[in-house]
């Protein structure tokens, strides 16, 4: 029975790391934006020969990415920047993290064995939620994935109450700092770490207090000679609006259970009641000479976070939710106060019980939103990539518009970003895209229809006039009526010119896939976005060359939409 019930555990604690990898296996596209595009200048520089600490410690917003940067260098230079080696890479950091932690409560608690695994459970829900969808899809979530390890580690370091587990540490909470600027808030909670120690007083403990502080001078000193521009944040919103900020505080307590308002609300409301519960008990446990639970630490640092999220999101986010790439660091608060709870529980406090109890229902209640919303978000946030991944391929064939919205706010950075990239053969350009020329055409036409263009739905035979340098998104769908299965990738061809442009195939219709009742994939949706600059002057022909999965041969569709250049 015991060996029943352990392996029983065992498959339901694995359970939430197995979704995570699934979730990054499905929905992982390797295609570079935004933040992360700005690593192209990382690797430009490394292969020039000239990368220094200048840009190593060059803040991004109130962070210096120190850390992140030399991971993601020693990732991309071994995967060619590829994005899908560092969402895995970010899944084993959450691992470790989940090491660590389970480490941390089988030496804390009384509990062993299958009990200790299935206890485990709630903190492993939280831990690898597809709620941080935003951040655990992509690259660039490394600066949170590393603090949070570095986090968790130094605290477990520092409990040890041991010099060298201070210096321990003091190195993991330097990584943490440079890292993600939340992990700054580790210097004031370790020291209260150690002033709140069961440690007798004498020079071990006034030792590790130095060494302490000395790291956190260093590290503040050197965050202190990077002052980023923006570390002042959202301060004169926050002041002028206390209410609003407080209320967006309380509310991101509840990012890891959903995005809607009302769902972060109520549930933020629950986490600060249990967690408030936690520490009123951990104060009563120390008052009479118990050891602080190591979940007190994480609580603190988890209402932190919500303090300087509310003071930096307030002014954008209020009335849209916390945005999901914040669950992984808001989710320690609830785990927080349920790893203290069982750790009470030890003293046989009656009160401990039913805490860990609530605790654990509160987060497989919310684990069922957050993590329906987040499964539902991995196909989007797919789609999304896809796009981008177009844009990134045909930068010369795109407007500013376009590229400001879909890979760098600033257009004239993004094409020198997106040419680093090229030149580098990094990222999408690592492996390109294989051409038509030479593929057996395939006469049979593939089942197929345009949706829209411009969002707009298209008239047989009625062309569609633009103007110069205008934005143009063609959407339908399409799939190899010869096997019934989605095309390996393809073109959108114009003519008179002949011109190629890739487009983003694989996206999300279901709706497709019911109406012809498909047995495979329902990823048989494209888009494709370019310029009006591409078409030639008066009418244009637009029809689609899509490359058979087998990769043998190229079936074309018919016209589908009539361009004209005005």
């Amino acid at each position: 029975m015991q060996r029943v019930l352990a392996l029983a555990a065992a498959l339901v604690v694995l359970a939430p790391p197995a979704v995570a990898l699934a979730f990054i296996y499905a929905y992982g596209v390797n295609a570079a934006h935004w933040d992360h595009l700005l690593t192209a200048e990382l690797f430009d520089q490394y292969y020039r020969g000239t990368l220094g600490a200048d840009l190593l410690l060059r803040p991004h917003l109130e962070h210096v990415k120190l850390f992140p940067r030399l991971m993601t260098l020693a990732l991309g230079v071994a995967s060619r920047f590829n994005n899908l080696v560092e969402m895995y890479a970010q899944w084993t950091l959450l691992c470790l993290t989940a090491v660590t932690l389970y480490g941390v409560l089988r030496r804390t608690t009384a509990l062993a064995g299958w009990r200790l695994t299935a206890c485990f459970t709630p903190i492993a829900l939280l831990l690898f939620t597809p709620r941080q969808h935003e951040a655990l899809l992509v690259g660039d979530g490394m600066i949170a994935y590393l603090c949070i390890v570095s986090a968790v580690t130094a605290l477990a370091l520092l409990q040890r109450e041991h010099i060298a587990g201070v210096v321990a540490a003091g190195a993991a909470a330097f990584v943490a700092s440079f890292s993600h600027a939340n992990g700054f808030l580790l210097w004031p909670i370790g020291a209260l770490v150690l002033i709140a120690g069961v440690a007798p007083a004498g020079r071990r403990r006034a030792a590790m207090a130095a060494v302490w502080l000395a790291i956190a001078g260093g590290a503040i000193l050197l965050y202190v000679l990077h002052w980023p521009d923006t570390a002042g944040a959202n301060l004169s919103y926050a002041t002028a609006n206390p209410g609003k900020t407080a209320a967006f505080a309380i509310a991101a307590g509840g990012t890891p259970f959903g995005q809607a308002p009302r769902i972060q609300v109520a549930f933020g409301w629950c986490a600060l009641a249990i967690e408030a519960l936690a520490l009123t008990g951990a104060i009563a446990a120390r008052l009479r000479g118990v050891r602080l639970p190591f979940g007190t630490w994480l609580i603190l640092f988890a209402l932190g976070m919500q303090a300087l999220i509310a003071v930096g999101r307030t002014g954008e986010d209020v009335g849209l939710g916390v945005p999901s790439r914040y669950a992984i660091f808001l989710g320690l608060g609830m785990m927080g106060a349920y790893m203290a709870a069982l750790e009470l529980r030890v003293s046989a406090r009656r009160e401990a019980r039913w805490l860990a109890a609530a605790a654990a229902m509160v987060i497989l209640a919310g684990s069922v939103t957050g993590y329906r919303e987040g499964l539902r978000s991995g196909p989007m946030q797919r789609d999304a990539r896809l796009m981008v991944e177009q844009v990134l391929r045909s930068v010369p064939q795109q407007t500013d518009e376009t590229v400001g919205a879909m890979l760098y706010p600033f257009p004239a950075h993004g094409r020198l970003y997106v040419a680093a990239l090229e030149k580098w053969r990094l990222n999408v350009f690592a492996h390109p895209l294989r051409g038509v020329e030479g593929l057996r055409q395939d006469p049979a036409p593939p089942t197929s229809y345009v949706d829209h263009v411009n969002f707009q739905p298209v008239k047989p035979g009625v062309a569609v006039p633009f103007a110069a340098g205008r934005t143009i998104i063609i959407s339908g769908w399409a799939f190899d009526e010869r096997t019934s299965r989605p095309f390996a990738s393809g073109y959108v061809r114009i003519d008179p010119t002949g011109t190629r442009i890739p487009i983003a195939y694989g996206l999300a219709r279901p709706d497709v896939a019911a109406s012809y009742r498909l047995r495979y994939r329902v990823n048989v949706g494209y888009a494709v976005t370019f310029s009006s600059d591409v078409l030639a002057p008066g009418a244009n022909t637009v029809t689609l060359e899509l490359i058979a999965a087998e990769g043998d041969r190229v079936v074309t569709t018919p016209p589908l939409a009539i361009l004209t250049r005005q």
